[in-house]
This record gives C-alpha cells, structure tokens and sequence, in this order.
C-alpha cells in the first residue's frame, strides 16, 4: 500500500497532528504541576518552570539546567486572548501547562512523522509504516506525560530525526538535529548506536581489504583497490593480450575467447583451424574481434571455414587423406572416394 504521489507525506503529518492534539490536551487538562508522579515543584516539572521563569541556570539542579531548549521555546509562545483566559479561567499554572504543551504538542507530532519516515526508511509498506507511529504516540509514556512541563516530547522528535538522517545519509541535517537535540536533552548522544552499527562493520571490512599482501595482486595488473572494498576491472584490463600472442614462428594464440591481432579471415584460415578446430564458426577476427560474441553462434549449426591452404590438412584427416588415395589406385584416376571426402568437409 502507498499513496499517491506528494498527497503521502501531507496526509501522514495531518494523521499525526489529527492523534497528537487529543493526546496533549488530556495531558494538560488532567495532571497538575505539583502532582508526585511528575517530581512536583521539587523534581524535573518544578527545575523547568523555574528556567521558563527565567532563575540563573546556577541555581538549577544538574543535569536539568542543561535542557534549556524546551522552557525557552515554551517562554516564546504567546499567550492566549483575555477573552478565552476569562471564558476557561486560565489561571498562571494553566498558562505554564498550556505553553509547555504547545511545545510537546509540535514535538509529538514531528517524533510520530519521523517514526513513519524511519519504518519507510527500513522498507516497509506505508500502512505498516503508520501502524508504527500510532504505537508510539499511544505508548504508556507518551499518553501520560506527553503534554507534561517536561522535555520528553522534544527529545524524541530530535532522537527520532537523527536516525532517519543517519539511515538517509543527510549528513547537514544530522549536524543540526545532533547540534540542537543536545540542547533538549542528552539522550540525543544515543544516536551514536546506529553510527556506529553502520560504521564499524565498513570500517572493518576495509581494514581487512588493506591487509591483503600486495604480492597477492602483482600478477593482476587490471584490479585496482576502492573504497568500501569493491574492486573493479580497468581499461587496461579488458582489452589486454599477452606479448606470447603472437611468437617468432608466427603461430596464432586464443586469448579470452578472441583472436590474437593479425589472424584475418583470408590467409589465416589454416592459422584459425589450428587453434579452434576444423568446425569453428567464421567471427570477426583480427582488431575488431574484440567486438563480442557472433550472433551466428546462436543457430547452434556447425559452420566450416573455406579451405584455402594448398597442403593437405595435417594429422589424422593426413592420414585418412592418404588412405584414399592409395585405394583410389594412388594414380588419381578413380576420384569418387576422394571426392566424397571433401565434400564431407565443406571443401567441394
């Protein structure tokens, strides 16, 4: 299942706002700032009202006055109309909750849109992909202290979009999640585990591809050593003929399936039938063998090169030649048996 076109991305962020809202209005509306189980004034809801409220960071209890991102971007929220803060009897501690829940709220969101571009990252379908961002945003910790005064939400979303730019290979958007994130809350230093669980498998094979001797590779003057342990082939290697191609006697030599340079079609039939068999097929030859394998080769029928030299072939078809004649009456004059014979190998 995939949605069309640009439409996805669109629909996923309006499905996870849509979840979102609801999810920090019961947080807002439902839990209060001094209650026990969010730490109370004392604990980590009372340390964040305290930097919203602008108290020296001296002051602040470790390691909460480092996650100074969320009180400051709730102190930016503007405030609501006096008409609805008369209507809902928005009292200072409401106004806290409210603009520390806007906050949560876009943090929420962006942690559950991210969660499907993670799922989608991975390879799996876009129906699995939201079935995972509901899972989170409807965890126990999530529907519960999601819309809270805390930097929860926040630091999922920059956790979150630091995978997915790690997964993704954006490398500027991960200086900036891993940059700002750190500012919300140190778990962002956890994106370190899927760094490494990319890197060191790589980083390990290309120790191992650099330990190999180089006189294990001297006699392959083609294979060159790249990046990331791939080896490729060169120019020099495709083309590449030994100097033994072509000897003193002049004797022509197969070379990964082609003729060596000089063996043409014409005088050098003898040459060909030497080295390929009285019944290879007729390819191109000499500098343009290189050209690939002769779509004739497809018929699967034998093709008999024309016999140009003079002499009789050598070897046992000599020796059957030989024989005929002698049968014949070795004076030429019965010429059926020998003439039946050549015509077997195409010469007639």
């Amino acid at each position: 299942m995939r949605w069309p076109g640009a439409r996805q991305p669109l629909l996923v962020l309006l499905l996870c706002l849509n979840v979102a809202l609801p999810l920090i209005y019961l947080s807002v509306s439902r839990i209060a700032i001094s209650d026990p189980a969010t730490g109370g004034w004392l604990g980590d809801t009372g340390s964040y009202i305290h930097m919203y409220d602008g108290v020296p960071l001296d002051s602040i209890p470790k390691p909460f006055r480092y996650r100074i991102l969320a009180p400051y971007l709730a102190r930016l929220v503007p405030p609501l109309p006096a008409s609805i803060a008369s209507l809902y009897q928005i009292t200072p501690d409401k106004l806290i909750k409210f603009r520390f829940g806007a906050v949560d709220f876009l943090g929420l969101t962006g942690a559950a849109y991210f969660t499907f571009l993670l799922c989608e990252t991975l390879g799996f379908a876009a129906a699995e992909c939201m079935i995972a961002s509901l899972l989170f945003m409807t965890g126990f910790p999530v529907v519960n202290f999601a819309g809270l005064p805390l930097t929860d939400a926040v630091s999922y979303f920059f956790l979150v979009a630091a995978i997915v730019c790690v997964l993704r290979d954006w490398d500027l958007g991960l200086l900036v999640m891993v940059a700002v994130g750190m500012l919300a809350k140190e778990t962002t230093a956890f994106v370190l585990v899927p760094i490494l669980a990319l890197e060191l498998p790589l980083a390990a094979g290309n120790r191992g591809l650099s330990s190999v001797p180089l006189r294990h590779t001297s006699h392959h003057p083609g294979l060159e050593l790249q990046p990331r342990g791939h080896a490729r082939e060169s120019a020099s290697d495709v083309d590449v003929r030994p100097q033994a191609a072509l000897d003193r006697s002049g004797r022509k030599h197969r070379v990964r399936g082609r003729v060596a340079p000089g063996a043409r079609r014409g005088g050098h039939a003898d040459a060909r039938r030497q080295v390929e068999g009285p019944h290879a097929p007729p390819g191109p030859a000499g500098p343009g063998c290189d050209r690939g394998p002769d779509p004739r080769l497809r018929e699967h029928r034998p093709a008999v090169l024309p016999h140009v030299s003079s002499g009789p072939a050598p070897g046992n078809a000599s020796r059957r030649a030989a024989a005929l004649r002698t049968e014949a009456g070795g004076d030429g004059r019965d010429r059926g048996a020998w003439r039946w014979w050549r015509r077997g190998r195409g010469e007639l």
